[in-house]
């Protein structure tokens, strides 16, 4: 075989972009007493509206005033549908700062969700008497 004498094609390769998402979260109660839960949720989807499903949605939190152990939520899996729910207790009273982020894929872009906050108020001691 040899080379072959003609005409010659040219192809473009088009390399697609990242599609951008947003992730929200929400809290609720966003006031609770110390011992109590509070559950956040949120979603993951495409700037169109489109769910980002069964992706790792993950948590980070802030407390003010500072100097509890300041534990933080587990990460929670999105459904089909892109929805995620994570209950979790906090450990201090005070006001806590929640946010969620994911880090996207080849296909969808990462993106961190606005702040929320939930108030955690001193546990009301209870006193019986017999």
């Amino acid at each position: 075989m040899g080379v072959v004498d003609g005409p010659t094609a040219e192809a473009q390769v088009l390399v697609a972009s990242s599609i951008a998402t947003t992730i929200s979260l929400g809290a609720a109660p966003t006031s609770i007493a110390l011992g109590q839960s509070v559950t956040l949720s949120g979603a993951i989807q495409t700037i169109g509206g489109t769910a980002v499903p069964f992706v790792l949605a993950d948590f980070d939190s802030t407390i003010t005033p500072s100097g509890g152990t300041n534990t933080k939520p587990d990460a929670a899996n999105t459904s089909a549908l892109g929805l995620f729910t994570r209950t979790f207790a906090p450990d201090e009273a005070g006001t806590w700062r929640f946010y969620s982020h994911w880090a996207g894929t080849s296909t969808f872009n990462a993106d961190s969700s606005p702040e929320g906050a939930v108030t955690v108020g001193k546990a009301t001691p209870t006193l019986s008497l017999s």
